[in-house]
């Protein structure tokens, strides 16, 4: 999500998926390329459409940087941002990762200082970078249905079921007990393999393939 120039929230969805290529992009696909990366990084539907299978056993930390890039560079584009702007940024992990957070902020910092996208250079020289974990945001959201007195007298488990990770949070008295909230690896990618398990003559990745071409393109509704 991103905020207009009126200051109005919009939403902006992409693929996650990201394609590392050392070729040189075609004028048509979007990429996103660092000064001192060889490679380039094909992003949103141009990374679907080399189809690619996702990365989901690579940590979300290791991979956030080109994703994240690619995320800003679209949003820079659909908004005409000039080549140099402000940016604050909030970033969701899961809470097995959130160790990773001051390394992860200082390369992200590091990468926004000068990116190309698709051929635009930007330079991001202030930028404010948050964490928090995901399934944080269900709280948020829910919360705001709440009175101050229900959420500092109540205990509330939070549970989300992500396609590499599901995440517990633990909201005691309004305040994140970080002690008992955590995230394992039991996500919807486990149950492809027990699915495919169990079909004849299918395999985790034509089940995954049809479920992300269902989601971004809407094949079902034809």
């Amino acid at each position: 999500m991103t905020c207009s120039r009126r200051g109005k929230p919009k939403y902006s969805i992409t693929s996650s998926v990201i394609c590392p290529t050392a070729i040189a992009p075609k004028a048509e696909e979007t990429y996103v390329k660092l000064p001192d990366d060889e490679q380039y990084y094909l992003v949103g539907d141009s990374a679907v459409q080399a189809k690619v299978q996702s990365s989901i056993r690579q940590l979300k930390s290791e991979s956030l940087i080109p994703k994240t890039l690619g995320i800003i560079g679209q949003i820079a584009h659909e908004e005409s941002l000039p080549n140099q702007f402000k940016l604050k940024l909030t970033l969701l992990l899961p809470m097995s990762e959130t160790n990773d957070r001051e390394f992860v902020q200082s390369e992200l910092s590091k990468a926004l200082e000068y990116f190309n996208y698709s051929g635009v250079s930007y330079q991001i020289k202030e930028s404010n970078i948050g964490f928090r974990p995901e399934g944080s945001g269900i709280y948020s959201y829910l919360s705001r249905t709440m009175s101050a007195d229900t959420i500092k007298n109540q205990t509330s488990a939070y549970l989300m079921f992500g396609y590499r990770n599901t995440s517990l949070l633990l909201i005691e008295n309004g305040k994140l007990n970080h002690r008992n909230s955590h995230s394992t690896d039991l996500g919807f990618y486990n149950y492809l393999d027990l699915v495919a398990e169990y079909s004849s003559g299918l395999y985790r990745q034509d089940i995954q393939k049809a479920i992300v071409s269902e989601a971004i393109y809407g094949v079902g509704e034809n």
